[in-house]
């Protein structure tokens, strides 16, 4: 075995570290035939670029230029700006989103850690992935963002639909389909901080506007920002801010809600609150389409735009659609149209003029009708011959960030997209005569590549191949030619001189399951990296990234209770709470590159669902032989078992109780959903949305029967009052002394009032010294327990809880003042 392992290894570079530091390593054979079916098929693509041939070298420095005239920029999309209506925006077809600037990325990226705002080259080296040198993680889904699908190994809870390749892909805003971008059905950006784990990055207001909002997400701690921003003519959008760190420049943010602010403003600071991968900001945008004033999920929209391409011609989000979600429900989503919102141009639509023909370029502003010579080497260029191009029709030309590198190709930061298409928005797969692709690049693009070696490669859309196009260098001017006679992505890369590829890790659990697949007991945790340059660190988290340990063997998750049902707007549900965990790992390779974003797995371990012992009866006697009897075998009759499963009231309004009743006798089990439940017994449930419960019962000759009820849930009528409730008040516990020692609260207080009533109540508790949110929940005000909530919490730790209101006409109230919560030692 040890032979076999130690030619693995030399011949697949794969460090599987399962000892403790300094012995013997053994590889396990369910690690060997995982990695080897990750050689079969790896679980993160990575890009292929065709074998290429030197390119063509210009010595002189009169390079060929585009002497066409610009194309004019495509005229805008028409609003519908009724103040009673919803917001309709037309979209003319194989349309890039039209630019409605007045966005700036909310955080320093100038390349230091305090201003505000940049440049426009700044911006676009900030808008490239992580791995290439920018500031994004995670990008916007435009398949679904409706986090995420249930495929997704590290998220528990969302509503976009699993099959392929719609749980497989990210559709980023340059039109591309991804399958290795993290992650499927995400409804925002997330951007990474000025300095990897640490939370001393600034968060900015991203415009002029009022904070709506600033507070903790009762259902998993996250501290987050809410901005309202009113664009004159078109409506209102909303800015969000999450896993900010709950500082005194959050709680000066919090202070001011209600109030306007000004952009560039320091609103809070980055950080990992929440259930959340490590440090960094959650930003999200939306915009009230239906103008009711509530900002929903359904109303998310990329401030990226989105740039159809010939194989996602329209966006699809931005379409009204039907489907049925990953949790089986039906969904009817209306058109959400994502425009440009950057204040820094990253691309242009023009409009082919009646000759078919014209120059292209990025530096054109939105509005401008100029038709002055261009320079070619200012911006990228697309120049297109006289009729090349269908009179009347639409192109669309943007920048792309960098595929991720490999060990042969990296990019230079000045990857573009093209796509055109004829008047009817049908899209153009074929230009003749050919287009002519321009890309400058400066000293500092060629800090990883060799600048003998760039080449202009295509890609389609939908491929994560890369062809090289016959590229013309000019290294005086610093700019590459080549020829294309189609759209696609362009790239200018060039051979890496030195190991840009990061290591990827590989998660592996062990532990016993039910019959449905889930953890019940003890789970161990073996890490897999793997890296060309070899492993020389290997580092994990199970706190949500905030302590980080060197990984020398597998360890073990222990269960810590029954995993509670998650919130609808459970968002970023990584982990957290009672049988949820999540676990982080990071590698560092021998050339000293890190492996970000870290990966992750997201694991449930529920005790409820371990087998019941089954008792096997011991005869106490010898029974007496007697001759056999012929007796007739009767004929089987089903079993015939009344069930009665019901609700009352049904249906109620969103926020109420009811409670829900079941009465079953002489059977084996019986499970409301997948919690064991005695055959006579009730339960309050307080419903924000029309659900659908089960009872199954299993019969004593092993049926199984499933009683489905389904508890209607109508909407409050929309109101007039726009107030929100006062906070509550005559928190309990509150003192100055010590509580006697316990391991669980009990915390009380006395209702708000509110001419719309209170539909329900949000709290949380904080624990010191940094008073990071420990656990948080709703309770509805009609719940028949009262307004009280239970808390886990340790001897001779010290808390503050807080607690607020919310109205029928879903008006959120702020949250109260802390209670103070010190515990005796044991």
């Amino acid at each position: 075995m040890n032979n076999l392992k130690a030619h693995f290894l030399q011949h697949t570079r794969a460090y599987v570290i399962v000892g403790a530091a300094g012995g013997t390593i053994v590889v396990g054979l369910a690690c060997l035939a995982f990695v080897l079916f990750r050689l079969i098929l790896p679980a993160r693509p990575t890009p292929i670029f065709t074998p290429t041939s030197t390119p063509t070298l210009i010595a002189t420095p009169e390079a060929t230029s585009c002497t066409q005239p610009p194309m004019p920029v495509a005229p805008p999309a028409t609003f519908n700006t009724s103040e009673t209506t919803t917001t309709v925006v037309t979209a003319l077809p194989g349309r890039a989103g039209d630019p409605l600037p007045f966005l700036e990325i909310p955080f320093p990226y100038d390349g230091g850690n305090e201003n505000f705002g940049g440049t426009d080259a700044q911006f676009r080296r900030a808008s490239q992935r992580v791995s290439m040198g920018g500031r994004i993680i995670s990008f916007f889904d435009h398949q679904y963002p409706l986090y995420p699908s249930p495929k997704a190994r590290a998220v528990t809870a969302g509503r976009e639909p699993g099959d392929s390749p719609i749980g497989d892909r990210v559709l980023t805003f340059d039109g591309t389909a991804s399958a290795y971008d993290n992650y499927s059905g995400h409804p925002a950006y997330d951007f990474s901080p000025f300095v990897p784990r640490t939370n001393t990055t600034p968060v900015f207001a991203a415009a002029d506007g009022l904070i709506h909002y600033a507070g903790v997400h009762a259902a998993s701690g996250a501290y987050y920002i809410q901005i309202k921003h009113t664009v004159v003519g078109v409506g209102d959008f909303l800015t969000i801010y999450w896993h900010l760190n709950p500082d005194q420049i959050f709680e000066a943010t919090r202070s001011r809600v209600g109030q306007p602010i000004a952009a560039g403003t320091r609103i809070a600071t980055m950080d990992n609150t929440g259930w959340s991968t490590g440090t960094h900001l959650h930003f999200e945008v939306r915009f009230d389409r239906n103008r009711d004033g509530q900002f929903t999920g359904d109303e998310t929209i990329d401030p990226y735009g989105f740039t159809p391409s010939a194989a996602y011609p329209v966006d699809p989000w931005g379409v009204p659609q039907s489907f049925v979600d990953a949790l089986g429900q039906p969904y009817h989503h209306a058109a959400s149209i994502s425009w440009y919102l950057w204040k820094h141009p990253l691309g242009v639509t023009v409009q082919v003029p009646p000759d078919g023909g014209g120059a292209i370029n990025l530096s054109i502003s939105p509005v401008a009708t100029t038709t002055t010579s261009i320079t070619p080497t200012a911006n990228p260029l697309a120049c297109a011959p006289q009729g090349s191009l269908p009179p009347g029709g639409f192109v669309n030309w943007s920048m792309s960030p960098d595929p991720r590198p490999t060990l042969d190709q990296a990019g230079t930061g000045n990857s573009h997209v093209l796509s055109v298409f004829n008047p009817q928005g049908q899209p153009v797969t074929h230009f003749d005569p050919p287009i002519e692709i321009e890309i400058p690049f400066d000293q500092t693009d060629l800090a990883n590549v060799d600048p003998n070696t760039l080449i202009i490669y295509r890609s389609d859309a939908d491929k994560e191949e890369w062809t090289p196009l016959p590229t013309r260098l000019d290294l005086q001017k610093r700019v590459a030619f080549a020829l294309t006679d189609r759209p696609g992505r362009f790239g200018l890369f060039g051979k890496p001189t030195r190991d840009l590829v990061p290591p990827t890790t590989d998660i592996q659990l062990d532990g016993v399951t039910a019959p449905d697949g889930g953890f019940y007991d003890k789970v161990t945790v073996t890490l897999i990296s793997t890296d060309t340059s070899g492993i020389k660190q290997i580092e994990y988290s199970i706190d949500g990234g905030n302590t980080w340990v060197t990984y020398t063997h597998p360890f073990t998750l222990t269960p810590n209770g029954i995993p509670a049902p998650l919130p609808d707007d459970a968002g970023e549900t990584f982990g957290g709470g009672p049988g949820r965990f999540l676990v982080l790992a990071m590698a560092t390779d021998g050339a000293g590159n890190v492996e970000e974003p870290p990966a992750y797995r997201s694991i449930v371990i529920d005790p409820s669902k371990a087998p019941t012992p089954t008792l096997t009866a011991t005869p106490t006697a010898t029974p007496t032989r007697r001759p056999p009897t012929r007796t007739p075998t009767p004929t089987a009759t089903p079993t015939q078992v009344p069930i009665s499963f019901f609700a009352k009231p049904n249906p109620i309004v969103t926020g109420a109780c009811t409670i829900l009743r079941w009465d079953v006798d002489n059977v084996k089990t019986v499970r409301l959903d997948k919690e064991g439940v005695t055959g006579h017994s009730q339960r309050e449930v307080c419903l924000y949305e029309t659900t659908v419960f089960v009872l199954n019962v299993k019969l004593n000759d092993d049926t199984l029967r499933a009683v489905p009820l389904t508890v209607t849930v109508n909407l409050i009528p929309k109101s007039t009052d726009d107030v929100p409730p006062p906070p509550p008040t005559n928190l309990q516990p509150n003192t100055d002394g010590q509580l006697a020692c316990t391991q669980k609260v009990t915390l009380t207080w006395d209702p708000s009032s509110d001419p719309s009533g209170i539909i329900r109540y949000d709290w949380y508790v904080a624990a010191a010294p940094n008073f990071r949110v420990i656990s948080g929940g709703v309770v509805a005000s009609g719940s028949t327990a009262g307004l009280t909530a239970k808390a886990t919490v340790e001897c001779g730790s010290t808390y503050v809880w807080a607690v607020r209101a919310i109205d029928g006409a879903g008006n959120t109230g702020v949250y109260s003042q802390p209670a103070y919560l010190p515990l005796a030692p044991p």
